[in-house]
């Protein structure tokens, strides 16, 4: 029988992209001011911190929440993170359709300052838990808008 090596592990994991593609928006690389933590990696590092109601090790249920552009990061780094931490995987991975800020990506309207957390802070998350728990289609887009309103892209208003 022939003996299968393992893979050599990668010299180096990079979670950064460059602050110029994101225009700024994202967590600053210590001592690198042209590189942001890759949105993506902070996401997935969010369900292992320590949260209020619990831990993620401690849930009765692991349910990990992305949307489609992100999905095979989270698809592929939290179980890698989970098992390089010792921590139990997801029980469950819902994948949301894209959500869009007044028409465009939430990248692209962060970068003129219209952020989705912005409008959901300033009008509250009501509107979007509505819509959401309303039973939305799964293939349309999330559309916010800079006046807080939510519906479907391309479709109105709710």
């Amino acid at each position: 029988a022939l003996a299968r090596a393992a893979p050599a592990p990668p010299a180096r994991l990079s979670v950064s992209r460059p602050a110029e593609r994101t225009g700024g928006a994202g967590v600053p690389v210590p001592g690198d001011a042209e590189q942001v933590v890759h949105s993506g990696f902070v996401a997935a590092c969010s369900y292992l911190l320590p949260r209020p109601d619990g831990d993620w090790a401690a849930s009765g249920a692991r349910v990990q929440v992305c949307g489609k552009g992100l999905a095979n990061l989270h698809l592929t780094l939290v179980p890698l993170l989970c098992t390089a931490l010792g921590l139990p995987g997801a029980d469950v991975v819902h994948v949301h359709h894209h959500v869009t800020v007044d028409g465009r990506s939430p990248q692209s309207a962060a970068a003129d300052g219209i952020t989705a957390s912005r409008l959901l802070a300033e009008h509250g998350p009501a509107a979007l838990r509505w819509w959401i728990l309303r039973g939305r289609p799964q293939d349309q887009l999330v559309e916010l808008d800079r006046h807080g309103r939510v519906g479907r892209a391309g479709g109105g208003h709710l």
